[in-house]
């Protein structure tokens, strides 16, 4: 079941090195529309026993991945390992001084137990690798997650776990 992230506030890094600049604003308007069915591959897969993010669509502001270009992912998932997590659509910075945000409001997704569908979205703000990560709630490190994309922005093989 996917209820209102209200409580969850976060300021995310996902790249060494953010500390250098000033947090992005990936925010934008609530009636973005997406008129463009954007192609994808899956690439890097990781996830606990019984959990899993399955990506139905992906539609954007632009016809393929790139800086700038706004992006609407829905999808299923099942979640057996915790009583719920927030799923988070984020962007893993290829340089350094990617990666700190703000405004990610439409970004996550409160999922509880059982399976169930999500709807997420951010802005790409900077080169780098779409994915979607299950967190636990309140707080914490990941534990499971899906990159995706196209071209030079698909991670296809990465060089840590989720389950360490």
């Amino acid at each position: 079941m996917l209820r209102a992230p209200a409580d969850f506030a976060v300021l995310f890094a996902v790249a060494a090195g953010c500390a250098t600049s000033g947090p992005m604003d990936l925010s934008f308007a609530a009636d973005t529309s997406f008129p463009h069915e954007v192609v994808f591959e899956i690439g890097a897969v990781e996830f606990r026993a019984g959990d899993s993010i399955t990506i139905t669509e992906i539609r954007g502001t632009r016809k393929e991945f790139s800086v700038g270009g706004i992006y609407l992912v829905k999808g299923t998932y099942s979640l057996a390992s915790r009583d719920e997590a927030t799923i988070l659509f984020s962007v893993t910075a290829m340089k350094p001084g990617g990666g700190h945000a703000t405004g990610l409001e439409r970004a996550r997704a409160v999922v509880e137990r059982g399976t169930g569908t999500f709807e997420v979205a951010t802005k790409m703000a900077y080169e780098g690798h779409p994915h979607l990560t299950f967190y636990p709630r309140p707080k914490g490190s990941g534990f499971g997650g899906v990159y995706f994309g196209s071209g030079p922005f698909l991670l296809r093989e990465k060089s840590w776990s989720y389950l360490d």
